[in-house]
C-alpha cells in the first residue's frame, strides 16, 4: 500500500536514492527508475500533485475529475491552453476551489531531469491543442509519467476522460451543449505517445501536424516497476 503524504518541503537530491528505496520497499516491488548516468547524478524525486475537481457539467456519481501535475524535485510541469507550464511545487493547483484537498504522491526517481520532459513532450502538447476532454492536464501527467519512469498513471486520474469518450452524447447533455472539441487535439493519441516516449523513440508529429523540431531524448531505460507498472493510489 502506497502511503499518501502531505505536502512537504523539497527534498534534496542527496535524499533522493534513499527515498527511491524506500518507496519501493512499501510498494514490495524491485525497482529502478532509470539507469545512472555517467555522470553520477543521484537521480530526481519524481510525484504526482493531485487535486478533485467539482464539475458542474460532471455529476461525481459517473465519473470523478482531478487536476493533475507532476512534481520533479520542487519544480511543477503541467498542461493548460498555453502548452507545458513549468511552476513552484503545487503552483497550478493553488487557483482550484479544491486547493486544500491537493495530494501528492510518491512515484519514484528518475534520472531524466525537467528539460528532458519538456523537450521530449512539447512536441505533443502545444499552445493551443488543449482540450478539456480529450488532452488535458491529465494526458500530460500520463505521458510524463511514462517518459520519466516507464510506467502507467492509474486510470482512476482519468475516469471522466474515459467516459466522455464512451459517451459523448451524454457529454453535450450535461454541458448543455457547451463544450465544443477543440480540432487541434484530433490526432492526438496518448497510448502511442506514451509507448513512444518510454521507449525514447524519435519524435514523430501527430497526423495532421506540422514536424516537431525538439527531438525526443533518447534515454536507455528500463521500466521503473518491474512488476507492478501502475501509479497506485489507496
Amino acid at each position: 500500500q502506497v502511503r499518501r503524504e502531505a505536502l512537504t518541503p523539497k527534498v534534496g537530491r542527496q535524499d533522493s536514492a534513499l527515498l527511491h528505496q524506500l518507496h519501493f520497499r512499501e510498494m514490495g516491488a524491485q525497482a529502478s527508475a532509470s539507469q545512472p548516468p555517467a555522470h553520477g547524478i543521484s537521480g530526481f524525486r519524481i510525484r504526482l500533485a493531485f487535486t478533485p475537481l467539482d464539475l458542474p457539467f460532471m455529476p461525481s456519481v459517473l465519473a470523478s475529475a482531478y487536476h493533475t501535475s507532476i512534481i520533479i524535485d520542487d519544480k511543477e510541469y503541467s498542461f493548460n491552453q498555453h502548452g507545458i507550464s513549468a511552476g513552484i511545487y503545487t503552483q497550478s493547483h493553488q487557483g482550484l476551489r479544491n486547493k486544500s484537498k491537493t495530494e501528492m504522491l510518491d512515484v519514484g526517481v528518475s534520472y531524466k531531469s525537467g528539460a528532458d520532459l519538456c523537450r521530449a513532450l512539447a512536441p505533443f502538447f502545444r499552445e493551443g491543442s488543449y482540450d478539456l476532454l480529450r488532452k488535458n492536464c491529465n494526458s500530460f501527467s500520463a505521458c510524463a509519467v511514462s517518459f520519466l519512469l516507464g510506467g502507467r498513471l492509474q486510470d482512476r486520474f482519468q475516469a471522466m476522460e474515459r467516459l466522455a469518450a464512451d459517451s459523448p452524447n451524454l457529454v453535450q447533455i450535461f454541458t448543455l451543449g457547451d463544450y465544443k472539441p477543440n480540432a487541434k487535439a484530433d490526432h492526438f493519441n496518448q497510448q502511442e505517445v506514451c509507448e513512444m516516449v518510454s521507449l525514447g523513440r524519435p519524435a514523430m508529429a501527430p497526423r495532421g501536424m506540422p514536424a516537431p523540431v525538439a527531438p525526443i531524448v533518447n534515454h536507455r531505460s528500463r521500466r521503473a516497476f518491474e512488476t507492478q507498472t501502475t501509479v497506485m493510489v489507496r
